[in-house]
């Protein structure tokens, strides 16, 4: 299982009820919490998009402060992201704000009738594609060469037999959850794992160009 960021969304009402939750969660933020309207008329200038907010969350020992944006898409608001004023925030650092703005968030949509919805902060790759090319994929990193990749004749046939299947298959995986896995999951160096998720994103190109070309 890879750790992943939470998402965080409140839904099941309309845009003027979402803007009185946003209010109302505005009046109950904790000491340590504020809104950040400077920073949300900012966004609104540039921005064709839906209402966006923005909060501040002081730092904390080991943890810089931070902003947490949270739009309004349709019937819901969503995190779309926390950006701390220094620095970067580690999965275990970002994912317990999105935890903590869910306990603050909880109470108020319970009085609205709204309800949060959290994402878990593990992932299974085989979440991602379907049986036959995870085990292509589990196939290809059991038996190659660690320190080649796909180099050998064997590993590469492998290898070639897993993108296609992903490819038909449409398979959800991005490169970097793949770089991940290999590494975290699989113990692939670095530098391999590098190596196979750019082939695997250029393999997906061309054959996504392929099938759009007609060319038979």
């Amino acid at each position: 299982m890879l750790e992943v960021f939470r998402d965080l969304e409140v839904h099941g009402a309309d845009a003027s009820k979402l803007s009185t939750f946003v209010a109302d969660l505005t009046k109950a933020l904790p000491t340590g919490w504020a809104r950040d309207r400077d920073r949300e008329r900012a966004i609104t200038r540039y921005s064709d998009s839906e209402p966006q907010f923005a909060f501040r969350v002081a730092a904390t020992q080991g943890r810089p402060a931070a902003l947490l944006f949270l739009m309004r898409r349709g019937k819901a608001l969503r995190i779309t992201n926390i950006v701390p004023e220094v620095g970067e925030l580690t999965r275990q650092q970002y994912n317990a704000l999105v935890e903590a703005f869910d306990a603050l968030c909880e109470p108020v949509a319970e009085r609205h009738g709204l309800s949060v919805h959290v994402s878990s902060d593990q992932q299974d790759i085989s979440d991602l594609l379907t049986p036959k090319v995870m085990k292509a994929l589990q196939l290809f990193s059991n038996a190659a060469n660690k320190s080649t990749g796909s180099s050998h004749p064997y590993d590469r046939e492998r290898w070639l037999k897993f993108l296609v299947l992903a490819h038909n298959e449409n398979a959800a995986l991005d490169t970097e959850t793949l770089a991940r896995w290999l590494i975290e999951e699989q113990r692939w160096s670095e530098g391999q794992a590098e190596k196979l998720s750019i082939q695997y994103e250029f393999a997906h190109e061309l054959l996504e160009e392929y099938d759009k070309s007609g060319i038979r």
